[in-house]
């Protein structure tokens, strides 16, 4: 590749940027652990969660659980192990979900790309699995259906859809998110009374780091589905994790690694972009081909034309030169 000065310095420029988020996310990991009392303190929640009231705890509260009963009843049955190891399977499950994300990424960005995915991973938060999701979802539609009953807000892999006029996909997602929500209600109808009113009463809430400086959820949520219709417009899909990471309800360095889904999502727009040259070559032979197998008919049909006109030709002369021969040949 001919790197211009323009495009060198802007690589300096991002590589910097991405080092200085990425220190920013390792500092703030260590800072968690310090005052929360060590490593997944995410995670602690999840553990939790059944010990008492589900949604007794605000959003943003140390060990308060913020996502739909779905997720818990999935949890349950991990929730009866120790503590270290149900915190040893959350911090390892991340990642590995991390490392499997990065994998398309050259040497030189995983470093700093691994101190930004730092917090998810220590803390035991599931944003890591909603890339994840994202990732296979793009092409699946189901695994949506779990990215609904965890953040909710980001759940954007609908609307690309719909924008699309994916249909079938669709369909596949919302039938999942009914299912699986149907299933709980019946199994838990009073968590699920609970969880919504916990959205209602903290829908002015706005926790998260610098809530003074964030916009309000509602107005990131407009600009990330208007950010998501013009992707799937373009065909691109690799913009969906800057849009679900603007949607998420508590934003925080944990949320960054939503945008770990980026390198596999472009992986794949490469690969589509290669099948579509591929197929527009083949395409084009295939006029080739065809444009060769009808020349020859083309050129009998002419050579046909031209014998005809002067067969025809000759039985004019005729008819001037002798027309009772003319009468002979039409009887």
């Amino acid at each position: 590749m001919n790197w211009t000065p323009a495009r060198r310095l802007a690589g300096i420029c991002w590589m910097v940027a991405l080092m200085v988020v990425g220190a920013f996310s390792a500092g703030h990991a260590g800072f968690m652990i310090s005052e929360w009392d060590g490593v997944g303190w995410d995670a602690r929640a999840y553990h939790l969660a059944w010990d008492g009231s589900l949604y007794g705890l605000p959003p943003g509260a140390p060990n308060a659980y913020n996502y739909s009963p779905v997720f818990a009843q999935v949890l349950w049955p991990l929730t009866h192990l120790p503590w270290s190891v149900f915190c040893a399977l959350a911090v390892g499950s991340a990642a590995v979900g991390v490392l499997w994300l990065l994998r398309p990424v050259s040497t030189g960005l995983l470093v700093p790309l691994l101190a930004v995915a730092g917090s998810v991973v220590l803390s035991g938060n599931v944003d890591w699995l909603i890339a994840v999701l994202t990732v296979l979802g793009v092409t699946r539609g189901a695994p949506w259906a779990l990215a609904a009953f965890t953040k909710v807000t980001p759940c954007l892999g609908p609307l690309w859809f719909l924008a699309r006029g994916e249909w079938p996909l669709l369909a596949r997602a919302i039938g999942w998110i009914v299912l699986l929500g149907g299933v709980s209600f019946a199994l838990s109808p009073g968590a699920w009374l609970d969880w919504i009113s916990f959205l209602r009463d903290n829908s002015g809430r706005s926790p998260g780091m610098y809530p003074e400086v964030v916009p309000p959820l509602p107005l990131r949520i407009l600009v990330a589905a208007a950010l998501v219709v013009v992707a799937a417009r373009r065909g691109r899909p690799s913009w969906l994790p800057v849009a679900m990471f603007l949607a998420v309800p508590v934003p925080s360095t944990v949320s960054l690694s939503l945008l770990l889904a980026i390198p596999r999502l472009r992986e794949f727009e490469r690969s589509r972009a290669r099948q579509d040259s591929v197929d527009d070559r083949l395409d084009a032979v295939d006029q080739d081909l065809l444009g060769e197998a009808r020349g020859p008919r083309d050129s009998g049909a002419g050579e046909q034309v031209v014998l005809g006109d002067a067969t025809a030709g000759g039985a004019l002369g005729a008819d001037r030169q002798a027309p009772g021969l003319q009468h002979d040949v039409t009887q």
